[in-house]
């Protein structure tokens, strides 16, 4: 939660009510988290301001939650997106040693941005990391080395455009990528879009939500769910973190949400 350092478990089927898993002390936000194996999470906690958006540069550190109650765990590296200084870290969850895997232009923030955020959501496919970068507009893409996590080759530009304000996304088994368009309150669909063969003019497709959108505004995650009944209904889930607006003018009219999009009939067609 970017309110407080805690993580909660949200049944998928209402009205079950969310489950407190985790506080992480003496941090104040958490900013992201992954799985790693079966019910082992991995999750950024540090210090900023959520008005401000100051940081206390030295505050960020990574936390295993482990809902196996069960020690152990296979080597494995994460990769962490640092937004303000436009590179990407890799961590060994075994050893906890740190090293800067990529850094490229691709990811640098814009200067004369109001909040300085380039490189922004991560996901490793086919052996390719791909990232979006907030302030350019940008989705793109870079061949791993999945040993090491660092970049073994040139970047390619999948998706750059005005239309979108890209914050965290996931990608299907058909490969295509569901992006969460942040300010722009917006689901976005991007066909195709870890093709062999892509182009920096791929097609964007507005799924759900609009920029003058009053309920659900600030869409700032998407994962689909594992369980039976998601996998019929091709549920895709839905972080919102209440508007931009809200940041902006400290206006607190609405709280983070989680939505859920029905979307097996997109396969259907």
């Amino acid at each position: 939660m970017l309110s407080s350092p805690d993580i909660y478990l949200v049944p998928t089927n209402p009205p079950a009510s969310p489950i407190h898993i985790a506080h992480i002390p003496n941090h104040l936000v958490l900013m992201g988290i992954t799985e790693m194996g079966h019910d082992v999470f991995y999750t950024v906690a540090g210090n900023l301001s959520v008005e401000t958006f100051d940081v206390q540069l030295g505050s960020f550190s990574i936390w295993e939650v482990d809902l196996r109650g069960l020690p152990g765990l296979p080597e494995g590296i994460l990769l962490a997106a640092d937004s303000e200084n436009g590179v990407v870290w890799s961590i060994n969850a075994r050893t906890g040693q740190t090293a800067i895997a990529v850094n490229n232009t691709s990811m640098a923030p814009v200067p004369s941005s109001t909040v300085p955020l380039g490189v922004n959501g991560l996901h490793v496919v086919s052996q390719n990391l791909y990232y979006t970068n907030t302030n350019k507009a940008s989705l793109s893409r870079v061949p791993l080395n999945m040993t090491t996590g660092e970049a073994v080759g040139p970047t390619e530009t999948v998706v750059q455009s005005s239309e979108i304000y890209p914050d965290d996304f996931t990608i299907d088994f058909s490969g295509n990528i569901w992006l969460a368009s942040d300010a722009y309150n917006q689901l976005v669909l991007l066909p195709n879009a870890t093709a062999t063969s892509v182009s920096a003019s791929s097609s964007i497709q507005i799924v759900s939500g609009s920029r003058r959108a009053k309920r659900f505004m600030g869409l700032s995650a998407t994962a689909f769910g594992t369980g039976v009944l998601d996998l019929q209904r091709g549920s895709l889930y839905v972080t919102i973190n209440g508007g931009r607006e809200q940041y902006k003018y400290k206006n607190w009219t609405m709280g983070g949400s989680l939505l859920r999009y029905d979307i097996a009939s997109y396969y259907s067609k």
